[in-house]
């Protein structure tokens, strides 16, 4: 006997077609616990950014209902929902720490709050040691980041296991903050600097060149695109570098290490062929635990440093996206890889995502 097999409608993907979209708040304590959906949220920003010491925040306005409220210990996580049919997506824009509310009183007496929202980076940044801290040749780095991140109280990191070790010791002078240790640690293997997710944790994952990373988004026409066609385009080549030295500090019984990376590529415009010179980059106490991790960091400023050169600004319907996803994109005047370097959201108004993207090799 032959089964005949039941019909099943064509899956939807509410994200490329006509959608519904609603958000709101979730209210949690001071150690990332859901006490329930936050009354009275009138309005939300939330913006990522990579290069600022903290890279998360936004604006949360909201209505006085008798929330009761502690904003010294509140923290919030605010959702985004894509509805299309039965199909449902729904994502965390993170968990932020808030600030003590701009009060705004109505002729009525109504009150309204103004709060700003600053990620959980904000805890390791304001955290600062009150002493000389060190850390001995042949630490593991991840485990002294995990170390770090836990000194502050908080849990939830996410750090991926790698096996370097100091090749030196380092030392940090009081004053300094944890976010500050964490990073430097970081580099010295060449990871990302340390960011929150979506979820509150603390990530630390190692760098790989977008190049090698696998797109998350295509943001190119199509019937499915969610793009706005009008956006705008910044490219500056002056000044941009074609080797790059980094040179760490070396002791006594420890020689320096030279990592040096070089554009002889006669495509690029940048490059010593194409210029005929060379346009050096130098940096020098760089920390790296090893002469591989020194050449690869060479490597990831060269390519940071040339690839700066063309971003773009677009406006698309809201989706998923993390600082240092990569995506692709084609317009009428080329296709690229590109890097997400920041991207904010404000309900209202149709609710548009705003997206810087840097064009990248590859």
């Amino acid at each position: 006997m032959t089964e005949t097999p039941l019909w099943l409608p064509p899956v939807t993907d509410p994200l490329t077609t006509h959608r519904v979209q609603s958000w709101h708040v979730d209210l949690l304590t001071a150690t990332d616990a859901t006490v329930g959906g936050l009354d009275g949220v009138d309005a939300l920003t939330i913006e990522q950014k990579l290069g600022a010491t903290i890279s998360g925040g936004g604006t949360l306005d909201l209505t006085d209902v008798d929330q009761g409220i502690d904003w010294l210990s509140a923290r919030v996580q605010p959702w985004w929902t894509v509805r299309a049919g039965d199909a449902v997506v729904e994502w965390p824009l993170g968990v932020y720490l808030c600030s003590a509310p701009v009060e705004t009183w109505s002729a009525d007496g109504r009150r309204t709050w103004r709060v700003e929202l600053l990620d959980k980076l904000l805890v390791l940044d304001e955290d600062k040691i009150d002493g000389t801290y060190s850390l001995a040749a042949g630490t593991v780095v991840t485990d002294a980041v995990r170390a770090v991140i836990a000194a502050s109280g908080q849990t939830g990191a996410a750090v991926t296991d790698s096996a370097e070790t100091l090749t030196s010791g380092m030392v940090w002078p009081a004053g300094t903050s944890r976010l500050r240790i964490c990073n430097d640690l970081l580099a010295s293997i060449n990871f990302f600097s340390l960011r929150c997710d979506g979820d509150g944790q603390y990530v630390a994952a190692p760098y790989q060149p977008p190049s090698e990373r696998v797109p998350v988004w295509d943001f190119s026409p199509s019937e499915a695109s969610i793009v706005v066609p009008g956006f705008t385009r910044d490219q500056d080549l002056a000044g941009i570098p074609n080797r790059v030295v980094l040179v760490t500090a070396g002791t006594d019984s420890t020689p320096s290490l030279v990592g040096v990376a070089s554009n002889t590529d006669p495509s690029s415009p940048t490059s010593q062929p194409s210029r005929g010179r060379w346009v050096v980059h130098s940096e020098d106490n760089v920390e790296a635990t090893s002469q591989a991790v020194v050449t690869a960091l060479a490597a990831r400023r060269l390519l940071d440093l040339s690839t700066a050169v063309a971003t773009q600004e677009i406006e698309h319907a809201p989706i998923p996206l993390a600082l240092n996803d990569v995506v692709t994109r084609t317009w009428p005047g080329g296709s690229v890889r590109a890097s997400v370097q920041g991207w904010s959201l404000t309900t209202g108004g149709g609710s548009l995502m705003r997206t810087t993207l840097r064009e990248v090799a590859g």
